[in-house]
């Protein structure tokens, strides 16, 4: 016997949602991404590759990916003036 939640995949999402909540596996990501942004900036030429891109993969609403390029976005300007 199955029941409507099983099957409708809202017991999947609440399940799901409890795991990333429980694990901060989110905010983990983000700090690494906080982390590590910062080092690779650093190691760019920017004489020779003055622009950065930046790819989002279009998941959820996009609240990451504009934290992401903020971040972004001063760590490369903190790069730039100590080679200017």
């Amino acid at each position: 016997m199955s029941s409507f939640a099983l099957t409708s995949g809202t017991h999947y999402v609440n399940s799901l949602n409890v795991v990333i909540a429980k694990s901060g596996e989110r905010k983990k990501n983000f700090e690494i991404l906080q982390n590590h942004i910062p080092w690779f900036l650093q190691r760019l030429s920017l004489l020779t590759r003055p622009c950065v891109n930046v790819l989002s993969v279009g998941s959820g609403m996009g609240k990451r990916d504009v934290d992401i390029l903020q971040n972004t976005k001063e760590e490369l300007q903190k790069v730039i003036k100590v080679v200017t």
